[in-house]
C-alpha cells in the first residue's frame, strides 16, 4: 500500500474553534513517518513567507509540507557534517534551528541551560571525537567516553549525566528529523547521584550520646531582651520542674519581677502547675511559642545553639568549668 510522502491534518488549540495544522513525513528508508510538526513552527524554521505560506488554512499547510519534504529531500548525498560540528551547532543560542523551533512551539529553554552544554560540547566531547562524521557515532563509542571520564575521576556523576544530555539531545533530534538513520545514544544510561557511605554507629559513638544526655549543662536560661544578656540559668543533668523553676526563683530573690513578660516554649516543665503557680506569685506574665514552632523562641535556640558547638569538644571534668566559661 502506497503511503501519501506529505500528511497534513489539524488539532484542536485551547481556543473554541481554533485549530493548528501539522505535517508529517514519510520515510522511505524507516518505513515510518517523521514525527509530525506544526505549521507554524516549520514557517519560521524554514523562513518562508507567512503570506504566502498561511500556517493557518489547510492549503497553507499542505504547502509548507511540500516544502518541508523538498528541504529534507534535496539535501546533497555527500555532506556529511562532523559530529562536533553538529554539536556546537545545535547548542549555538543565537543560530540553532533546534532553539529557534523551541521558541516558535511556546517552550521554555533558558540561555545558561543552553551555554552550559555548549560549554560541556567544547571542553569534554570536542577533545574525545575530533574527526568523527555524524553519521560513523555509534553507541559503544558514547559509551566508553563517558565511563572513561567516570572511572578516571575526571568528573562527577552529576557532571558526567550532564555531558551525556548534551549529546543525547542532539543525537535525538537528528535521528527525528532523519538527518540520521538511527539514534546512537538512545540506550545510554545515566548514573545515580554521588553519595557519601552511612556507617552503623559504633559502641563508642552510642556511648558517647548516651553520657551527653546526663552530662552536667545548662538546661534552663533566661535571657534579658534588651542587651541579650544571660541573666540566670540553672546547671542540670536532666530536666526536670525544678530546672524551670530555679532561674525564676534566683531573679526573683534580687528583683521585683511584677508585670514582667516571660516567654518559653511548650515544654513540660514550662506548662506544670508549679511553674504556673511561680509566676503567678511573682505577678509574670506569662507567653509560649506556638505548638511545633521553634522561631518564636529563636533568640534562646540560637543561644542554646552557639552553647552546643562552644561545648562540642569539651568532656570530663574541664566541661562543667567551661560551662560557666560560656555563661
Amino acid at each position: 500500500m502506497a503511503r501519501k510522502l506529505v500528511v497534513v491534518f489539524k488539532r484542536p488549540t485551547t481556543r473554541k474553534n481554533r485549530y493548528s495544522y501539522y505535517v508529517k513525513i514519510w520515510d522511505d528508508i524507516r518505513k515510518q513517518y517523521l514525527t509530525p510538526r506544526s505549521a507554524a513552527s516549520l514557517v519560521k524554521e524554514l523562513r518562508l513567507d507567512e503570506q504566502e505560506f498561511p500556517s493557518n488554512t489547510r492549503n497553507g499547510a499542505c504547502k509548507i509540507g511540500e516544502a518541508y519534504f523538498r528541504f529534507l529531500t534535496t539535501k546533497p548525498t555527500t555532506e556529511e557534517p562532523l559530529f562536533i560540528e553538529y554539536l556546537e551547532k545545535f547548542w549555538n543560542w543565537e543560530t540553532s534551528p533546534y532553539i529557534e523551533a523551541k521558541r516558535a512551539r511556546g517552550q521554555r529553554i533558558g540561555m545558561e541551560y543552553v551555554k552550559a552544554n555548549a560549554s560541556y560540547v567544547r571542553n569534554y566531547i570536542a577533545g574525545a571525537f575530533p574527526e568523527l562524521k555524524l553519521a560513523e557515532v555509534r553507541p559503544y563509542m558514547l559509551e566508553n567516553f563517558i565511563m572513561d571520564l567516570v572511572k578516571k575521576g575526571k568528573v562527577s556523576n552529576r557532571t558526567a549525566n550532564a555531558i551525556i544530555d548534551a549529546f543525547k539531545i542532539p543525537l535525538k533530534e537528528a535521528f527525528r528529523q532523519g538527518i540520521t538513520q538511527s539514534d546512537p545514544a538512545a540506550n545510554i544510561r545515566k548514573f545515580s547521584r554521588n553519595s557519601k557511605p552511612k556507617g552503623i554507629p559504633s559502641d563508642e559513638e552510642i556511648a558517647g550520646l548516651i553520657r551527653q544526655a546526663t552530662d552536667l549543662r545548662i538546661r534552663c536560661a533566661v535571657m534579658d531582651l534588651f542587651n541579650r544578656q544571660i541573666v540566670s540559668y540553672t546547671l542540670s543533668r536532666r530536666n526536670t520542674t525544678a530546672t524551670a523553676l530555679n532561674p525564676i526563683l534566683a531573679l526573683a530573690s534580687s528583683y521585683d519581677l511584677q508585670g514582667t513578660l516571660v516567654h518559653c516554649d511548650r515544654g513540660p516543665a514550662y506548662r506544670s502547675e508549679a511553674y504556673q503557680a511561680l509566676l503567678r506569685n511573682h505577678g509574670i506574665v506569662a507567653s509560649y511559642s506556638r505548638a511545633g514552632n521553634c522561631w518564636d523562641n529563636a533568640l534562646m535556640e540560637c543561644f542554646f545553639g552557639h552553647m552546643k558547638c562552644e561545648l562540642g569538644f569539651v568532656t570530663g571534668s574541664q566541661r562543667k568549668q567551661r560551662v560557666r566559661q560560656v555563661s
